[in-house]
């Protein structure tokens, strides 16, 4: 595991290269172009040399890759012998998660996960393998059952243990988007949200480990195999097991049981009762966080998305 030198990232700011427009954007960057100091720093760049293992005389930042709305600038960079992915993160705590999946994790979904090469923590940045392929087209009963499997190695990375104050959590959790809601749900939803939460069920047979904190088509990449890989890393945290569920079951499961039950074929067995009924009591708190953040973060599909599932109209 290399370094990333600080010196790199400075340039990628001070080139405009972070933050640049998405589309039809190109930068090639010659080593023999650089200022006499940049050029005496790149001569103990450790990610040119033991990271990638060669000299690399040129690298071409391709192209923006970040999501709109996102938390961190994401840029394909071509080098002589591969492609790889370059992190920049605005937010310290996805900077971090992220960092722990890929070194602890991603390596045990046996090569359907980006690689990390380095690092950098005060600079935030992170180089990792580049995945090729188109991220939010896994449509397929076959995609799903493979994102199943990955999903389960996932969760397996570590020993579980149990989620022994579900109760309290999900109060809190509550609690905490009705005093941040700013009227963004009715004060009638509330209602209704806080007298399901007394039906919420023991919880202490629920598992907690690894999750992926966001496990949709958009994080995985169908590649030219037609395999498929996990990206995005950048919520992973130890969390409870069936929250890796979520966004499918008011996603892309909606009308497609088909679709969810290729998902748990892969995922080696299907939900208990308890189970099931935990999830249908925490649908009505995402959807009301997810009316919450998209209007905070001009993302009015979420919003939108967040309201059908709450029976709000528009």
């Amino acid at each position: 595991m290399g370094s990333i030198p600080r010196s790199f990232v400075t340039q990628l700011r001070s080139r405009g290269v972070v933050g640049c427009p998405p589309s039809g954007y190109a930068a090639v960057v010659s080593r023999r172009a650089l200022l006499a100091e940049e050029r005496a720093a790149i001569a103990h760049l450790t990610w040119l040399g033991r990271v990638l293992d060669h000299d690399l005389d040129r690298w071409a930042v391709v192209g923006d890759r970040s999501w709109p709305n996102g938390f961190a600038t994401l840029l394909e960079v071509h080098t002589e012998h591969r492609p790889v992915a370059l992190k920049l993160y605005q937010s310290e705590r996805h900077f971090v998660r992220e960092k722990h999946a890929l070194l602890h994790w991603a390596p045990k979904l046996q090569g359907r996960a980006p690689t990390l090469f380095a690092y950098d923590d005060d600079a935030q940045t992170l180089v990792m393998s580049w995945i090729d392929g188109p991220a939010g087209t896994a449509q397929s009963l076959d995609h799903h059952r493979q994102a199943g499997q990955l999903t389960r190695r996932l969760h397996d990375c570590q020993p579980a243990t149990r989620w022994t104050n579900g109760r309290d959590s999900m109060i809190e959790q509550f609690d905490n988007l009705e005093r941040t809601g700013n009227g963004s749900v009715p004060a009638t939803i509330w209602r209704r949200i806080r007298s399901e939460l007394a039906d919420l069920p023991v919880t202490e047979d629920l598992t907690v480990g690894p999750i992926h904190n966001d496990n949709q088509p958009r994080n995985w990449i169908v590649c030219d195999d037609d395999a498929l890989s996990m990206i995005d890393f950048g919520k992973a945290k130890v969390g409870v097991h069936v929250f890796d569920f979520e966004m499918l079951r008011t996603g892309e499961w909606v009308g497609r049981p088909d679709l969810e039950r290729a998902f748990f074929e892969g995922y080696g067995r299907s939900l208990t009762e308890r189970e099931e009924r935990v999830l249908q009591l925490r649908e009505p708190l995402k959807a009301a966080s997810m009316i919450i953040w998209g209007q905070a973060n001009d993302a009015p599909g979420l919003v939108h998305r967040g309201r059908r599932l709450l029976g709000l109209s528009g």
